[in-house]
């Protein structure tokens, strides 16, 4: 009985996590119809600022002082990602392309591939503006841009940070709590304060799309963008409050949960493919279905590594992420809009 409520609350505490991630992409999707592939990575960013600035030999900083920069850092670094790769020109997207190809390069070629490649940039927009312009159109342009972003911004913290291959210890804001004993059941303090804060904070950002005038802008401008503009809706501003919005929950989603995982600089992928997955189980089509759907792979995520480290002599285990991907796949199947998303409704004629 003690060791399943202690299974229970761990994976109820990764899902709400889990569901602040989901959260934060859906609100983006919602109010410009954009997946931004640089969430995970935002979330790093802000993770390894506030650990830098909290743990430099020099002068650390106090961890409030530091996890407020790092979330300041984030909400900056999403705002970047939206004004380049989202509303930014055929021509900025095709340099950020280009730029992105010359550091994956310079990973193992040396830093001076990237001078090549920002020559490279320069002279494919001089020779290609036409072309870039016709086919960096429509959504792949934000897809591909995006993307890119998410490679500069890992490979630019790599740069900084150093190996990829040792995880970090990242404090948290509830490191050094003991365990509690309730019941005769021993439950860990920092899972519990973890799941407690992130709770609240995710039925607040609930209420904010839901009650305020914020949210109801939001909902206009995701429903008719052009409509809301004639409303008087400033509809420029709503998104960019959307990506700053989902920079700020993706940090803070960071760093509830990397004091518990160990995060690495590559990880930025990871958390991007998590709260995907998440938002598409739940529904993210609407911003309280994408958390239910956090909440839900988390709870499985944990229950698949407790039930086949049991299996085989944990032989299954490797093939946890493979479960969950097949599930993902099921409901998809069976429920295309996800588990808790809206149905669409056909008017009788």
């Amino acid at each position: 009985m003690s060791d399943a409520v202690q299974i229970l609350v761990q994976g109820l505490t990764q899902g709400i996590v889990y569901a602040l991630l989901a959260m934060g992409l859906a609100v983006v999707f919602r109010t410009s119809r954009v997946l931004n592939f640089a969430h995970g990575e935002t979330l790093v960013v802000g993770v390894f600022v506030t650990y830098v600035l909290a743990t430099n030999p020099l002068r650390p900083l106090p961890y409030p002082v530091a996890a407020l920069i790092g979330i300041v850092v984030g909400v900056g670094v999403g705002l970047v990602v939206y004004l380049v790769a989202v509303r930014g020109s055929a021509a900025v997207s095709g340099a950020v392309l280009a730029v992105m190809i010359a550091a994956l390069v310079a990973r193992s070629q040396g830093g001076w591939v990237w001078f090549l490649g920002l020559g490279v940039a320069a002279a494919s927009l001089v020779l290609l503006r036409g072309r870039l312009q016709e086919g960096l159109s429509g959504s792949i342009r934000w897809v591909l841009g995006t993307i890119a972003m998410a490679t500069l911004l890992q490979e630019g913290l790599v740069a900084i940070i150093g190996s990829t291959g040792e995880a970090v210890v990242v404090p948290g804001p509830f490191s050094g709590l003991g365990t509690l004993h309730v019941f005769g059941v021993v439950l860990p303090g920092d899972q519990l304060a973890t799941a407690a804060c992130a709770l609240i904070l995710v039925i607040a950002l609930d209420l904010l799309e839901s009650r305020t005038r914020y949210g109801r802008a939001m909902k206009a401008v995701a429903y008719n963008p052009d409509a809301a503009a004639l409303m008087g809706i400033d509809v420029q501003r709503v998104i960019y409050g959307a990506f700053g919005l989902a920079a700020a929950v993706a940090v803070v989603a960071g760093l509830l949960i990397t004091p518990l995982v160990s995060p690495k600089p590559t990880d930025g992928p990871m958390y991007t493919v998590v709260a995907l997955v998440a938002a598409l189980v739940g529904g993210i089509d609407r911003v309280r279905s994408a958390a239910l759907g956090g909440i839900v792979l988390g709870v499985t995520e944990v229950l698949l590594r407790e039930g086949l480290s049991d299996i085989a002599g944990g032989r299954l285990l490797p093939l946890r992420d493979a479960f969950v991907y097949v599930i993902l796949i099921v409901v998809l199947l069976v429920l295309p809009r996800g588990i808790f998303g809206t149905r669409k409704v056909e008017r009788a004629t």
